[in-house]
């Protein structure tokens, strides 16, 4: 299979508004002029790769693992730092990268393309932006 009979079938795979959704919060990313880009965990990662197999342009900046955060702060200084994770379920994972990157005292924003909103507690953490919000009771029902 070659790349565009690939791409055409990774295409069947979502529905129009979510690719929609994909391509806009890539382009939300891409506006925002990162240095660096934290990938969460081996999702995000994979969210990154599915923009190359959708044809939708993977945002410029450095492209690093969430374990970059256990580096010195020195290394944040002066970047401009995006988080992204493709789910915030509770939150706590996100909230504690936060709190580890305000006592960096660096500039940095945390995006999420989907929200739990049943389980999502915005007393923990509210990301600066979120392309979707998603209800697993919902899914259940409606067998998605």
């Amino acid at each position: 299979m070659n790349r565009i009979e690939l791409n055409q079938e990774v295409k069947k795979i979502f529905s129009e508004k979510t690719l929609n959704s994909l391509k806009k919060f890539s382009e939300y990313i891409e506006s925002q002029n990162p240095d660096v880009i934290v990938l969460m965990a081996r999702k995000a990662i994979c969210l990154f790769e599915l923009f190359g197999y959708l044809d939708i342009p993977k945002p410029k900046g450095e492209i690093v693992s969430d374990r970059i955060l256990d580096l010195e702060p020195e290394y944040f200084i002066g970047k401009k730092i995006i988080i992204v994770d493709d789910t915030l379920i509770v939150g706590s994972t996100l909230k504690s990268i936060q709190d580890k990157l305000v006592s960096y005292d660096v500039e940095f924003q945390i995006v999420v393309f989907s929200v739990d909103i049943e389980n999502w507690q915005k007393d923990l953490i509210i990301p600066k932006y979120i392309q979707e919000h998603y209800s697993p009771a919902l899914a259940q029902v409606c067998d998605l």
